[in-house]
Parts: structure tokens; sequence; C-alpha cells
């Protein structure tokens, strides 16, 4: 299935790089690893608090006690995921605020928090041109 650049989740010409050894992108840090991430299992969960660290938080992002009440209204009326068909727990914005979307019904989807996670954060990542 095309997803864009002539490639599919999980395609194995795609993640090729990723399966030859390279160094832990820690600096100082030598120790061979494979996969997308690039960190040591030493240095992965200090790079995920970094990362965490520099994250607004959600109230910041605009997702305060009113974002909660529309989207709990929304999951009443909306109750399955649109990729799979679960029951939908996370209210999804389709265009991201990020990319200039609108905060609005319009522009939501409900999913499952798998969908959300896996499917529809690496969709988004392929608008962007950030290819993991």
């Amino acid at each position: 299935m095309d997803r864009g650049r002539g490639c599919y989740i999980g395609c194995r010409r795609c993640l090729l790089p990723y399966l030859s050894p390279h160094p832990c992108r820690y600096p100082g840090c030598g120790v061979l690893v494979r996969g997308p991430r690039g960190y040591c299992v030493q240095h992965e969960a200090i790079a995920r608090k970094r990362a965490d660290e520099r994250r607004p938080s959600a109230s910041a992002r605009g997702y305060d006690v009113d974002w909660r009440r529309r989207r709990a209204a929304y999951l009443a009326d909306h109750t399955d995921c649109v990729m799979c068909g679960e029951p939908a727990t996370v209210v999804d914005h389709r265009l991201p605020l990020a990319a200039g979307g609108a905060d609005d019904e319009t522009n939501w989807q409900p999913l499952c928090k798998l969908c959300h996670d896996s499917r529809k954060q690496s969709l988004d990542k392929r608008r962007a041109g950030v290819q993991r």
C-alpha cells in the first residue's frame, strides 16, 4: 500500500539504514545500536526526558478545562475510532493546530489511543516531511 514517497509503514527498504549498526546519538557514547531512535538502552530514557522537559504543558498548548469538556462531549457523540472501529478515547485534530488547523469539530476525528499514537502520528510526520 502506497503511503507517500513510494513506501508503506514497516517497509524493509526504508528501514535498511536503521538495520545497520550506528553509534548512539548521545554525546560521548560510542555504543553501536540498531533502530530508528538512535540511542542505546542507557541513553534512551535520558533523551526522552530531555524532550519532555522542552515540551510546553498541556494547558500552555491550549488543552485547558474548556477543551476537556468539549472533548468529553465530542467522544460521547462519536464513540468509534475512524481508523479501526474500536472505542474512541482520543479526539484528534485532522490537520494539527501547529500546521494551521482549526480547533473546532470540523477538524476533529475520534481515534483509539493505539491509532492515535502509532498510525496517525506517523502519517502526520510523513505529511510534514519528517521521515523516521
